[in-house]
């Protein structure tokens, strides 16, 4: 694996990759509140299957650029530079992967730019609209995603969530112990005093809340390939949440819920993820190359 910062969008991003140049282009997303390193047991695993695999920091997390305000955090704006990615990485199309907050912007992006989506597995998350409409009408999931109430608040979240009380919250989300390492969790940690700190991380929330009225709206469906991974015992977004995929994809989606996995899906079950990822994406013609190239 090998890091390295690229330009999209305007900004800089740092990302970790694996695999041939020429390999069909597998995007990782990581979620709230990681980076790139939550890949770590897939990046050498799908580069082993000739992928070139390439995990970004998000905006706003670690070593990547952390635009000011909210509205640059908002759905549409994540999207584009997904899109960006691709285009200075070489491709016009990718295999897009996402857990948490990393897979409600897969979603985005393949219903936003279906040309530029060649496949999209999302791991506990699901559609946006979807747990929007879920936060309205499922009092045990709005009892769940308190957090994200509190996480509207002004400058008090990134206050709190530091040091001990960050360790101890992100243990509490994977549902039980072993999940991490104690230097995964010094990782992830010490990404949150970088300067910036949590605030930009905090500001998907605050984005999303401006976004309410779209869990009233139709949606717009998938229609690349999809998969959705989901761990039972996930503490924080319940199962149920998978109930009306439907919705939200043209065709079958492939669901696959892991009995005594938490919430960090592939740091939880790494060997049961890879299987399951390395076999959907065979199952698919790998991405078109640009211009004969990549």
């Amino acid at each position: 694996m090998k890091d390295r910062t690229i330009e999209a969008n305007g900004l800089r991003f740092h990302i970790v990759e694996d695999g041939p140049a020429d390999g069909a282009l597998v995007l990782l997303l990581h979620g709230f509140p990681e980076h790139a390193h939550s890949w770590r047991h897939q990046l050498p695993a799908l580069a082993a299957q000739g992928y070139h695999a390439v995990a970004p920091d998000l905006r706003g997390y670690n070593l990547s650029d952390k635009p000011l305000g909210v509205a640059r955090y908002d759905l549409d704006v994540l999207a584009d530079d997904v899109v960006g990615w691709m285009a200075t990485l070489g491709y016009e199309r990718a295999h897009l992967v996402g857990h948490d907050w990393g897979a409600a912007v897969v979603w985005h992006t393949a219903a936003r730019h279906p040309q530029r989506c060649a496949s999209m597995t999302a791991l506990a998350c699901p559609p946006p609209q979807e747990l929007g409409r879920a936060l309205a009408t499922n009092f045990k999931q709005l009892l769940r995603s308190r957090y994200m109430l509190f996480f509207q608040l002004p400058w008090l979240p990134e206050r709190l969530l530091r040091g001990a009380r960050f360790r101890r919250w992100l243990t509490e989300w994977a549902g039980r112990d072993g999940v991490f390492a104690e230097e995964d969790i010094d990782r992830f940690a010490q990404a949150t005093e970088r300067p910036g700190g949590l605030g930009p991380a905090l500001n998907y929330y605050r984005a999303a809340f401006r976004r309410v009225g779209d869990a009233l709206r139709t949606p717009t469906k998938v229609t690349c390939p999809t998969m959705v991974i989901w761990g039972k015992d996930d503490p924080i977004l319940g199962v149920e949440l998978t109930n009306h995929l439907s919705r939200y994809v043209e065709g079958t989606v492939r669901l696959e819920v892991l009995p005594g996995v938490g919430h960090f899906v592939q740091q939880d079950a790494p060997a049961e993820v890879n299987r399951l990822l390395i076999a959907f994406l065979e199952s698919i013609s790998h991405a078109p190359k640009p211009g004969g190239s990549k």
